[in-house]
C-alpha cells in the first residue's frame, strides 16, 4: 500500500466510501503543477457549483462548501445545524424556501447574511 493512499485514509479517517475521493481532490490540490482552486475562482457561481459537482463524491453540500473557500458566498450549505436553525428561529420545516426569503436579499453574500444573523443571536457565532 502506498503511503498516501486511499485505504490509509479510510483507516485513518471516519470517511467510509469518501476516501477515494478525498484522496483524488487532495492529489489534484497538492500537485507539481499549478493548483486547480486559481482556475475555479474564474467561474461564474452557477458554473462553478455545477463544476464541482461533477467531481466524484460531491453533492451540493460539499460543493457549496468549497465554494466558501474560494470565496464565493452565494450559496448556504445545508447541513443539519443550519436546518435546526431555521426550524428554531423562524420555525419553518421548508428549509431553503426560508433560507431564501431571509437571504436572497444579499446577493452574492448570502452566506455572511446567515452568519452575522446567527452572530447577532449569538448562536455558534464563533465556530461554524
Amino acid at each position: 500500500m502506498e503511503p498516501h493512499s486511499p485505504e490509509r485514509l479510510r483507516r485513518w479517517l471516519p470517511v467510509g466510501y469518501r476516501a477515494k475521493s478525498l484522496h483524488a481532490l487532495a492529489a489534484r490540490f497538492s500537485g507539481s503543477a499549478q493548483p486547480a482552486e486559481d482556475d475555479l475562482r474564474k467561474l461564474a457561481s452557477g458554473a462553478l457549483l455545477l463544476h464541482l459537482r461533477g467531481w466524484p463524491g460531491f453533492g451540493p453540500y460539499a460543493a457549496a462548501h468549497v465554494s466558501l473557500l474560494l470565496g464565493v458566498f452565494d450559496e448556504i450549505p445545508v447541513d443539519s445545524l443550519v436546518r435546526d436553525y431555521v426550524r428554531h428561529h423562524y420555525r419553518s420545516e421548508d428549509i431553503v424556501s426560508c433560507l431564501a426569503r431571509r437571504y436572497n436579499r444579499w446577493g452574492e453574500y448570502k452566506w455572511w447574511g446567515l452568519k452575522l444573523d446567527k452572530m447577532a443571536r449569538h448562536d455558534d457565532w464563533i465556530g461554524d
